[in-house]
């Protein structure tokens, strides 16, 4: 029989179908196989979500059910903002021309400051004061709040206090010593910067000589010129010197204060005949291009047992009379808003407060044009804004009243728990039909702004220290050493991931009594995709530090802004969100200089701030460039910090549960499949950056072994 040997195309034809019949096989099975791990993959996915988020939160320490509000505790007001502000940029937006006063170092005149950037035309700034028997100036601001406020960008001008009174309550006359007016010029010359104007204050005596105030002036006129500034001179309404033609010539700005400053006894402020009778001569003296006038927005809180005097702010004077149960009633003659409550240890306690109520009717008096001062900013009725932007009395004063943006910080410690969120208040007032004045006021809700707690877990004076990092494991012993032999507790601060690397170091710490705070590097508890994968992976995380030591995370680190009290909207919502997930957040604190030289200056400021300010958390640095640095600045720290007298406050002190066995839950895994879960996730970056690389060689490889193909298969010339 005869083999007929296919021609060459059919024999190709029939080649192909085999192996195409082969390949179709070999695709559909692919495909099942690529299929099915990507439906084992969603799978796991879902699952391990779901786990995460059956995780059960850290659970409330101890610290969130520390009582109350502290009526006699020192409060900070810190205002708040929709996003966190460092610059006033662009013009102001308000329709009359507005200035403000902001005392030296005021976080809450800086705040409302940032929340009124447009508002806000210029600025007045508490920053020195000089005694006007010997001329000699002193600072009442730091240097850095002065150059922070003045980098805003607003015209400035710097305050320079005449400080009149003795301790027997006479005035003292201006600068009449021998050498006194040459000693201002020469200080002042140090002193003062290029570009930024200079007030000569003199409303603590009203009835200085004119005579004097022009020679004042006029002594201090080159050296406004020398710098291309402007010389102001501030004084109460009733000042008799702003009647003198020559000084109100020789000023280029006149601030006339609508109030009485604070004295020891409780007064009214601003009574409203004295206020109109001053005005009208005010008015005749003084053109209004040159005048701006003050109105204050404070009050003047005086106890009954001391005479002591303190300055207030609306929302404080609001949150202490509401807490202490207290009364609100309207002088009728004066026209200003009179407070009165005990305090703790019940000595009376009363407020004369400039509101909504005085400023209405103060407003009421003035033109139309004057250029207005908010003295100072940040302590107003959040009435004056609606009363400058035209709304009348009635419809400005009764609506609801916000304090939501401002939180009232009291006690002393290195975190801050939210005792009592803000309320709205509700406000009635009683309108003179024939005077068109303001004469009463009742409040229906009282109003109250975000009230915190500084905690300190009942140890005062003491000082927290916190490690950025874990030490490897070659210095271990001796970070653990030098901090047993000073009877010290600290706060390791670290990633989930990070203790997935390091299992028996967190182990050791855990088992010497020290804490480890979870870092996260976004917002744990915000909206949004990146949010809800930061909480799955602080989740883990805690997962993490459950596995490998039994615990579980109450101290957390996030957003990376430090403060102890965050300034914006968001993080503060971020801040009391985690509170109620039963964790606590730490702020920055201060960190210790990497020089060892440095190191005992550093800890004896510390010091002297724990004793003024109240306990504080210190920070140390664990990365390896740091690290010989911060072994030999540690046992100097810690030694300056026991000589002084400073107590060392342990992690279970702020987070201690109610139970007091420890500050961290039991263990959360249960299962290989959690382990794997937790492994999965915390090592994601590493599997991405891993799986990114092999598909990047893979992809030089493929194109490597194609050329090298290509060169060996290239159609060659035939050799006969």
């Amino acid at each position: 029989m005869t083999n007929i040997i296919p021609f060459r195309p059919a024999r190709d034809v029939n080649v192909k179908k085999v192996f195409d019949a082969i390949s179709r096989t070999r695709h559909v099975v692919a495909w099942l196989v690529l299929v099915s791990i990507l439906l084992f993959m969603f799978a796991a996915s879902i699952d391990m979500v779901l786990r995460l988020l059956a995780l059960p939160d850290a659970g409330p320490p101890v610290a969130l059910h520390l009582g109350k509000f502290d009526l006699t505790a020192d409060a900070a007001l810190f205002g708040l903002q929709d996003v966190t502000l460092q610059t006033c940029d662009g013009s102001p937006s308000a329709s009359r021309q507005i200035a403000a006063f902001l005392p030296a170092d005021n976080p809450t005149a800086r705040s409302a400051l940032l929340t009124h950037c447009s508002d806000v035309d210029t600025l007045f700034l508490e920053d020195m004061a000089f005694g006007v028997d010997v001329g000699t100036v002193v600072p009442l601001a730091s240097v850095g709040w002065r150059d922070e406020i003045l980098a805003l960008g607003h015209p400035a001008y710097l305050m320079l206090k005449g400080r009149f009174d003795t301790p027997n309550g006479t005035m003292r006359p201006l600068l009449t010593t021998p050498g006194a007016l040459e000693r201002l010029v020469a200080d002042l010359d140090a002193a003062w910067p290029m570009g930024v104007g200079l007030c000569l204050d003199l409303s603590g005596d009203a009835a200085a000589e004119a005579r004097d105030v022009k020679r004042v002036l006029a002594t201090l006129r080159p050296l406004a010129m020398a710098r291309g500034a402007k010389l102001c001179l501030a004084a109460t309404v009733d000042a008799g010197f702003l009647g003198d033609a020559g000084v109100v010539a020789d000023a280029d700005l006149i601030l006339a204060k609508g109030f009485h400053e604070p004295g020891r006894l409780p007064l009214p402020s601003a009574p409203q005949s004295w206020f109109d009778t001053a005005i009208v001569r005010l008015l005749s003296s003084v053109p209004q291009d040159k005048l701006i006038m003050a109105l204050g927005t404070f009050g003047v809180q005086t106890s009954s047992a001391t005479g002591r005097s303190e300055q207030i702010a609306y929302a404080t004077a609001m949150a202490r009379t509401r807490m202490a149960a207290g009364s609100l009633s309207v002088d009728s003659v004066a026209l200003n808003t009179k407070l009165e409550f005990r305090d703790a240890d019940g000595r009376a306690q009363r407020v004369m407060l400039l509101d909504g109520l005085s400023f209405a009717n103060q407003l009421r008096s003035l033109p139309s044009e004057t250029k207005l001062a908010l003295w100072p900013l940040g302590y107003e009725d959040p009435a004056f804004w609606p009363l400058l932007a035209g709304e009348t009395p009635r419809v400005a004063l009764t609506r609801p009243i916000r304090l939501d943006r401002q939180v009232l910080l009291s006690g002393s410690g290195p975190v801050a728990l939210l005792v009592d969120p803000a309320t709205d208040g509700l406000r009635e007032v009683t309108i003179d039909p024939a005077s068109g004045r303001v004469v009463g006021q009742f409040y229906r809700v009282w109003p109250e702004p975000q009230l915190m707690r500084r905690i300190d877990g009942g140890v005062p004076d003491a000082v927290v220290i916190a490690f950025d990092g874990m030490p490897p494991a070659n210095y271990m012993s001796e970070v653990l050493g030098q901090l047993a032999r000073h009877g010290t507790h600290a706060i390791f601060t670290t990633t989930g991931a990070e203790l997935v690397d390091n299992r028996n170091t967190a182990r050791r710490l855990i088992a010497a009594g020290h804490a480890i705070a979870l870092r996260a590097s976004n917002d744990l508890v915000g909206g949004g995709l990146p949010a809800k994968i930061a909480r799955l992976r602080d989740r883990a995380s805690a997962m993490a530090l459950a596995g490998e030591t039994g615990w579980r995370s109450v101290l957390v680190e996030t957003w990376g802004q430090g403060e102890l009290l965050p300034t914006s909207v968001a993080e503060f919502s971020s801040l009391v969100a985690l509170q109620k997930q039963g964790r606590i957040r730490l702020p920055t604190g201060e960190r210790v200089p990497l020089d060892p030289e440095l190191a005992a200056a550093f800890a004896e400021r510390v010091v002297s701030t724990v004793f003024i300010e109240g306990s504080q958390l210190v920070r140390f640095d664990l990365s390896n460039a740091a690290l010989p640095s911060t072994l030999a600045t540690l046992p100097v720290i810690l030694s300056e910090f026991e000589n002084a007298g400073a107590s060392f406050m342990a992690p279970d002190d702020l987070a201690k549960p109610a139970g007091g066995v420890a500050m961290y839950a039991s263990q959360d895994l249960t299962s290989v499949r959690d382990r794997f879960y937790l492994w999965l996730l915390l090592k994601a970056d590493r599997m991405l950056e891993t799986l990114f690389f092999v598909l990047l060689v893979l992809a030089v490889l493929r194109s490597t072994a194609f050329l090298v193909l290509a060169h060996s298969r290239r159609p060659r010339k035939k050799v006969n």
